[in-house]
């Protein structure tokens, strides 16, 4: 009878920070590691993008990539509720990043560890096989010792390994990439803003990168998940950036639109209080 040898001694799904951190972790040691992405790398990911001091503290690869990806910094958070708000300041600073540079820069650190990357290949099987596990990505069979799922509670993995559905999980959101005045952009230069009024059962958030804003809304309870698109549009309208004619940010639009959010109608249509988004806007994403 001949032995069972899988391919690799790990499989890890989902090149986000989490997987690319254990592939890279893996690798370094000897590990023979494949690392799959359903996406094309690097990808678009909807997120403010901020990496914390404890994040850095603890994920040395992280600290690795901060220098060739950091957009800004900020020292200050910033929650508001209406009219009154709390200010409170970052020991340490909190990092701020775009996520397709960021996660981009952690897989080629795990590339270059020995992981073998295969970009824009989705995991659609899984069973045992022997004392391994076989897999099927995009068409073909894999087989392997170990597999880590690293997209998330909601993700493929998890629910072919036979796990439970999560209830009620996750918070849906939409970002948006504004360029606006250098007033408004400094505005925010140093100040994360988080909004717990606008959006009911959610919340909303202003993220500074280097040359635009980072601005989006996401629902954690019913009521707030119903119209994210209409709570954006009252965020957008609620706090003032004066600029004569801002613009979606152009150079953030790469990645496929889901289904749910395509095209110009993901663009906020308020141009109240000096935001403005471009008929061609496309950098907004929907996300759980």
């Amino acid at each position: 009878m001949t032995a069972y040898t899988p391919t690799y001694d790990a499989v890890v799904v989902g090149a986000g920070p989490a997987g690319a951190s254990a592939a890279h972790e893996l690798a370094q040691d000897g590990a023979r590691v494949l690392l799959l992405e359903k996406a094309r790398v690097p990808r678009y990911k909807p997120c403010g993008g901020g990496v914390t001091p404890r994040a850095r503290a603890v994920s040395p690869l992280a600290s690795r990539a901060i220098p060739a990806t950091q957009e800004a910094r900020a020292d200050t958070i910033l929650l508001a509720h209406g009219q009154r708000a709390l200010s409170g300041e970052v020991a340490g600073s909190l990092v701020l990043v775009m996520r397709d540079q960021f996660d981009a820069a952690l897989t080629e650190y795990a590339v270059a560890a020995g992981a073998e990357l295969r970009d824009g290949t989705a995991l659609t099987g899984l069973e045992r096989a022997g004392a391994g596990l076989r897999l099927i990505a995009s068409g073909e069979t894999i087989t392997t010792r170990y597999l880590i799922g690293a997209d998330g509670a909601t993700g493929t993995t998890a629910r072919l390994a036979g796990f439970q559905p999560v209830a009620d999980t996750g918070a849906p959101a939409i970002e948006v990439e504004l360029t606006v005045s250098a007033a408004a952009q400094a505005r925010y230069e140093h100040t994360t803003l988080i909004d717990i009024a606008t959006v009911r059962g959610g919340y909303a958030w202003v993220f500074a990168k280097g040359e635009h804003l980072s601005v989006g809304v996401a629902g954690f309870l019913p009521e707030g998940r119903r119209n994210l698109r209409a709570g954006l549009e009252r965020f957008l309208g609620s706090y003032p950036a004066p600029s004569a004619a801002p613009t979606v940010c152009p150079r953030r639009s790469s990645g496929a639109t889901s289904s749910s959010c395509r095209g110009p109608r993901c663009s906020p249509s308020t141009r109240s209080r000096g935001w403005r988004a471009s008929p061609s806007f496309r950098a907004c994403r929907r996300f759980a």
